[in-house]
């Protein structure tokens, strides 16, 4: 699905549900692997001082950006849940974008939100950030990857991975990986269904947190989704809960309660894989 803004940016993609979001906010998760389960948000501030005091860096900075035009569910929450320590930033502009990756100087980032965004026809789709009264926000694409390579591991920042989880985001995460030369760079080749986008990321992120690599943690990511189920029947006609997603391009057509979840991949500096 797409939308309009009224304005010269459109976007389309995941699933929109829910109601328009609040003005954006920032909070921040701090776990250790003996209080995970007793975490809670605070705010970036008291995130700030507690690094201070000497307290584990952030290494994961997530972007949930949620339009009043076209809102969205989704997963920050649960990833930070994960266990790393973790930033999200509930809304902002491409300006706020740059700021917490100047501050935090993550090792990881999510952004959580529509990526396929268009200023104009011949324009290359982007991410759709949100304004603080939540209005949509867009910019070119180069900036965006430009903005994001700037904090590239190998480039003097700490940036190994980023992971656009929305719709259309390839040739951006391309454009981070070949040109910016980010390390690895998650991303869709189509358009992808929230729920499938929202067990991905916290799936991919989880197999990090256990020790996984990159590689390991895209194909058990891959592996967690096709594993989701809805009610449906076997072969005999008897009820059961049968697969709901299939990793393939939405165009496919599928028997129902099966769904075309989309095509996620894997960039790196040696290749590509889906």
């Amino acid at each position: 699905s797409s939308f309009d803004t009224g304005a010269s940016a459109s976007a389309g993609g995941r699933v929109a549900v829910g109601t328009s979001s609040s003005a954006s906010e920032v909070g921040v998760v701090r776990k250790t692997e003996v209080e995970a389960s007793a975490a809670k948000r605070q705010r970036t501030d008291a995130g700030e001082a507690a690094r201070e005091a000497g307290a584990e860096a952030v290494d994961l900075l997530i972007m949930a950006c949620s339009p009043d035009v076209s809102p969205l569910a989704n997963e920050a929450s649960e990833v930070s849940r994960c266990g790393f320590p973790a930033v999200i930033r509930r809304g902002g502009t491409a300006n706020d974008l740059a700021a917490e990756l100047a501050k935090q100087k993550p090792r990881y980032f999510l952004f959580s939100g529509h990526a396929d965004a268009s200023l104009g026809t011949q324009s290359e789709k982007t991410l759709c950030f949100t304004q603080p009264g939540g209005g949509a926000e867009a910019i070119e694409a180069d900036v965006v990857a430009s903005t994001l390579g700037r904090y590239a591991a190998g480039g003097g920042g700490r940036l190994e991975l980023v992971f656009l989880n929305g719709c259309d985001s390839y040739d951006l995460g391309a454009k981070v990986a070949y040109t910016h030369r980010v390390p690895y760079v998650v991303c869709w080749q189509t358009k992808v269904k929230d729920g499938a986008a929202r067990v991905f990321a916290v799936e991919f992120f989880s197999e990090l947190r256990r020790g996984g690599d990159v590689p390991r943690a895209f194909e058990m990511a891959k592996d967690a989704v096709q594993r989701e189920t809805a009610p449906g029947q076997l072969a005999s006609g008897q009820a059961a809960a049968v697969t709901q997603y299939v990793l393939c391009h939405p165009s496919r057509p599928l028997p129902a309660p099966k769904v075309a979840a989309g095509i996620p991949v894997l960039v790196t500096q040696e290749g590509e894989r889906t």
